[in-house]
């Protein structure tokens, strides 16, 4: 029992450091958070979700971002591709 040590179980889940959950339909499990890119971790379903996430500027301009690339763990023959995104930065 947490209660006989003094500490509390905390029951929150874990939230993503980059993910925007207000806005999104699917979360992930874990996130690799690299400079250029995430690399996210999770169940996946045949029903259309949706993870929106903050990107860090650092330069203003036009960006491209590539189109996010899905892939089972274990069976790599299972793959999805998405649209490619764009973004303008107007200050960093």
């Amino acid at each position: 029992d947490s209660s006989e040590d003094g500490s509390e179980e905390s029951n929150a889940q874990w939230k993503s450091p980059a993910g925007d959950y207000s806005r999104s339909t699917w979360y992930p499990e874990f996130v690799d958070v690299r400079d250029d890119r995430l690399v996210l971790y999770g169940t996946l379903s045949r029903d259309v979700q949706t993870f929106v996430y903050r990107v860090r500027a650092i330069n203003a301009g036009k960006f491209q971002g590539p189109p996010p690339y899905a892939e089972a763990m274990y069976e790599p023959t299972l793959q999805a591709r998405g649209k490619a995104s764009s973004l303008e930065i107007t200050k960093p």
